[in-house]
């Protein structure tokens, strides 16, 4: 489970922060064949164009947008898009595993490196082409876990990314997912992926934060029960001759996929209420009272 919270920084320190964030620089973009930012594109512009905006309009808005932008100092590596997306799954097989969790189902400490359950082995599990000593250091660097003597234990259950470039990988990581997502359910009839929001018009400014809150605490619970759910059904021993699985009686060789569900809260931009009263002059909003 993951969680984004930014903290901004300074380029400086955010770039001395990515020099050692990637511990398997090798790894394939778990999304696609074709690079990120180009599947990540043609999915927004395909559903623009379907829903009959022009596609000379979407080059002069496209251009005008990114003529205001400045390039950033910071390279662009699609790899740590992998990295950083399945960190947390490192935590999850920490709180759910037999070797890894104590008889009171906590987490239990690992050392780094010796026989029976390590860290080491847990994370060869997540990274299994990855020196374990550089996923540590991802590891500490995003304050997931902490030391105690010899041991290392989990900070909690969720993953809090601070640092703005972890949390913007994880940002287009969760968008890609839900255009592919809204993509599919668009040109499928049957077999729909789940696509559902709960939404009010009218929900006083005053109120977010107690709802927010509410939501926050439900989602938490939610999605602990989805990580046990999706962990169970990974560990499932799929038959040779089940059809489903597309394989022969001889090819016991079974076809893994990513899968997940995704929860966020959201609240309409632009004028409200509210700010519309905070920019009224003390004497009218004591009349209009």
């Amino acid at each position: 489970m993951r969680q984004l919270r930014v903290r901004h920084g300074s380029h400086k320190g955010v770039r001395r922060n990515r020099k050692a964030a990637t511990p398997n620089p090798t790894a394939p973009s778990p999304m696609s064949t074709q690079p990120f930012e180009q599947g990540f594109l043609e999915l927004v512009f395909r559903i623009l164009t379907d829903s009959g905006l022009a596609i000379a309009r979407i080059r002069s808005v496209s251009e005008g947008v990114l003529g205001k932008l400045r390039t950033s100092r910071r390279l662009w590596n699609a790899d740590d898009l992998q990295v950083f997306d399945r960190i947390a799954h490192v935590l999850s097989i920490w709180h759910l595993h037999s070797d890894y969790v104590t008889p009171a189902a906590t987490p239990r400490p690992l050392r780094m490196w010796g026989p029976g359950p390590t860290l080491s082995k847990l994370i060869k599990k997540v990274f299994p082409h990855a020196a374990p000593e550089r996923v540590l250091a991802t590891l500490k660097r995003v304050a997931a876990v902490r030391r105690r003597g010899a041991y290392w234990l989990p900070q909690g259950r969720r993953l809090v990314f601070q640092l703005p470039h972890v949390a913007r990988m994880q940002i287009l990581v969760d968008l890609l997912r839900l255009l592919h997502t809204a993509q599919y359910n668009l040109t499928h009839r049957q077999g729909k992926r789940l696509q559902r929001s709960a939404f009010n018009p009218s929900v006083p400014i005053e109120e977010l934060a107690r709802l927010q809150a509410g939501i926050e605490d439900r989602a938490t619970h939610f999605l602990e029960e989805m990580d046990a759910l999706l962990d169970r059904t990974s560990q499932r021993q799929v038959p040779a001759s089940d059809p489903r699985s597309n394989t022969s009686h001889h090819a016991k060789r079974r076809r893994d996929v990513g899968a997940g569900v995704s929860v966020f809260f959201y609240r309409e931009q632009g004028p409200t209420a509210s700010t519309k009263e905070r920019d009224l002059p003390k004497a009218r909003r004591m009349r209009q009272r």
